[in-house]
């Protein structure tokens, strides 16, 4: 695979990009401000061997290899284990796509893209010292199916590996969902191709089923809300509850504010939005060129293909950003395609054969990039500490001896990580739909009790803050009182 790049050059590009990454966290520190990833540190330093203790969410398959990659980064340094595995998987993921870039597109546009990956853009930026869903480092996936379709001739062993791949990385990650369609679609054009077809379905069932399996009967924890088999962090798709014109017609909005994702840039939002559309509009003009000439490589069908299939996916998903704020969460998801874009971007600038206009798109992303370092420093508040305790109690409230063993090292945060388990533990019961409303108050009763009384008077006012209006969803106040009346006839009782 790497006999025809420049891997010199690609580990120097490589490097450039964590140095930018690694001084943008330490100054900012941003895993202080994300729960999931505080909560999974928190995990992690337990030092548990254990399916629930490894995998974060059940969907995220992939979390098990950076649990155990934090793992062994724990014994070397206490330094946030997440921050510096993420660091070092976001170089890998990195190296990969410069590397199919230069194999498939040549080494120009490889350096280019390179370039590119160097800054990319601030939604990207801050997932390189960050762990929180596995959207970013998922972006290395289409890369490979890049590779894979460049080659000429492909073999039932290789069709039959493809298969396994795809299973695997939907494993891996349920943003991979979409390279399955995108995978066959493609296939489809190939000719004579029906029998390798169906080796690669035949294999990729396999992977599948087996996945089910370990999600069925292997215990990643969250009793209390019950995910089901398919869900996402207990989201689900809709295709009736959404406004699907208005969503298509904000999504060049969205695309564009994506690679921005600064609250107070010094280029306006708007004037950065239509730079970066007059750009898109250059590449097209580029692409046509390309194609009057004949000479576009067959890999950039593909590439928009899986870009067309995860926008729309993305459109109807319970994810979808609509909100007017602009910050590198919100587009998190996204973050699986930037790169992709970002490649199309490149490969139709270059093409216009004027130099000029390519390096003006990669001086723009470096200064939008750059922007970054005029931010203040957030403040971590209370709400966002409660919030590392919600992590913990949804996923472990069922299990209160596990999950005093989890926080029992953390005196300085303790009463806020118990205040926030009160509110998971409440949160997850309340929007259990497979539950009555009398078995939720009752579950949450008989839990609470389970605790030891030094938790009780956090525990409840971590339960009754998931009732106010500062949290989402909104949980029915009489039911709260319910909750407290038990509670109290409890505690009266000799016996408690």
């Amino acid at each position: 695979m790497f006999k025809s790049i420049d891997v010199k050059r690609v580990l120097i590009l490589c490097f450039l990009g964590s140095l930018f990454r690694i001084i943008y966290g330490l100054r900012y520190e941003p895993w202080l401000l994300a729960p999931d990833h505080s909560a999974w540190e928190l995990i992690i330093e337990k030092g548990v061997f254990r399916y629930d203790h490894l995998i974060h969410y059940p969907h995220e398959g992939g979390t098990i290899l950076i649990s155990l990659i934090s793992l062994l980064v724990e014994f070397v340094t206490d330094f946030s284990s997440l921050a510096i595995s993420a660091i070092l998987i976001d170089f890998v993921v990195r190296f990969l796509q410069i590397s199919v870039v230069e194999k498939v597109f040549g080494k120009s546009i490889g350096l280019l893209f390179g370039v590119w990956t160097i800054f990319s853009t601030p939604t990207i930026i801050p997932w390189g010292v960050l762990n929180f869903g596995l959207h970013s480092i998922s972006s290395v996936f289409p890369f490979l199916l890049i590779l894979f379709f460049s080659q000429k001739e492909q073999s039932i062993k290789q069709n039959l590996c493809a298969g396994i791949f795809l299973g695997l990385v939907v494993w891996f990650s349920y943003s991979n969902l979409i390279l399955i369609p995108a995978f066959f679609i493609f296939k489809l054009f190939e000719p004579n191709n029906t029998r390798n077809l169906f080796y690669a379905l035949l294999s990729l069932i396999g992977v599948l089923i087996f996945h089910l399996m370990v999600r069925a009967f292997f215990d990643a924890g969250f009793h209390l809300s019950q995910i089901g088999l398919m869900s996402i962090r207990g989201e689900s798709f809709s295709l009736t509850e959404i406004d699907f014109l208005d969503r298509l017609t904000s999504l060049p909005r969205i695309i564009a504010n994506s690679g921005i994702a600064l609250e107070d840039p010094l280029i306006p939002v708007k004037a950065s939005r239509l730079i970066y559309y007059l750009y898109g509009v250059l590449s097209i003009v580029g692409f046509y060129a390309i194609y009057k000439r004949e000479k576009i490589n067959q890999s950039i069908y593909f590439i928009c293909g899986v870009v067309i299939l995860f926008l729309l996916s993305y459109i109807f998903s319970p994810f979808f950003h609509l909100e007017k704020s602009i910050h590198f969460i919100s587009f998190r998801h996204l973050t699986y395609i930037l790169p992709l874009i970002a490649l199309i971007i490149i490969n139709g600038l270059a093409a216009l054969k004027q130099r000029w206009v390519v390096i003006t798109f990669l001086v723009f992303v470096f200064f939008q990039s750059i922007q970054m370092f005029t931010m203040r420093k957030p403040q971590v508040d209370v709400i966002n500490k409660r919030a590392i305790g919600w992590v913990l109690g949804t996923k472990f409230g069922h299990d209160p001896h596990q999950l005093i063993a989890i926080i029992e090292d953390d005196k300085a945060e303790s009463q806020m990580l118990i205040q926030g388990i009160g509110w998971g533990i409440s949160t997850a019961i309340m929007t259990n739909d497979q539950i009555k409303f009398q078995d939720k108050i009752n579950q949450q009763v008989d839990l609470f009790f389970k605790y030891p009384i030094s938790y009780h008077e956090d525990l409840l006012e971590g339960i009754e803050f998931s009732y106010s209006d500062k949290v989402k969803p909104k949980l029915d106040q009489d039911l709260m009182n319910e909750v407290e009346e038990k509670i109290r006839k409890r505690s009266a009782t000799p016996s408690n």
